[in-house]
């Protein structure tokens, strides 16, 4: 949610997507293995490391671990220097999935620690208005004061008190 996804990390998403829509844990090893392994990360991405050399490290990290079409789509992304790109590509292959299984990703924020009754009567409304499963992120801003923050995708609904304050302070200048 709320992350720039550039043109290219869409379209590598969509071909992965095209390909199978279970993908999600692979791309999550991948994930970790870049984030923790700064040295790898470096060889995979250093132009100086012929592709055949590239792809052995790849086998040997990957292989039997995760699916072998996302295998060889970290290849391609290896051979056409997109591997810094990867998390986009991995966030805009979740949203992908979530929308083909009408899921919808929603941080609700609220002042108060919310009780599990009001949770729920909060995501069969969402259900019911988006005509989607509601994937939620609880969290806490105790500045809102009260009411509600949602986030949906781009979309920001806002039903602060706070925002309800400052959206008179500035009717009044």
């Amino acid at each position: 949610m709320g992350k720039i996804i550039t043109n290219s990390a869409q379209n590598y998403a969509q071909a992965l997507f095209e390909t199978g829509y279970n993908f999600e844990k692979d791309l999550e090893t991948i994930q970790q293995v870049l984030s923790r392994c700064a040295d790898f990360k470096n060889v995979i991405s250093n132009p100086a490391v012929d592709l055949k050399t590239k792809y052995v490290i790849l086998d040997e990290i990957f292989k039997g671990k995760v699916n072998d079409n996302v295998l060889q789509f970290i290849k391609i992304l290896t051979e056409k220097n997109r591997l810094n790109e990867f998390e986009q590509i991995q966030n805009s292959y979740i949203e992908k999935v979530n929308n083909f299984n009408k899921m919808q990703n929603v941080e609700i924020i609220s002042a108060i620690e919310l009780n599990d009754e009001t949770k729920n009567k909060i995501i069969e409304k969402l259900r019911a208005k988006l005509n989607k499963n509601i994937i939620p992120q609880w969290n806490i801003n105790k500045n809102i004061i009260s009411g509600l923050v949602f986030k949906i995708g781009d979309n920001i609904i806002d039903t602060s008190l706070l925002n309800k304050v400052e959206s008179i302070g500035k009717n009044i200048r």
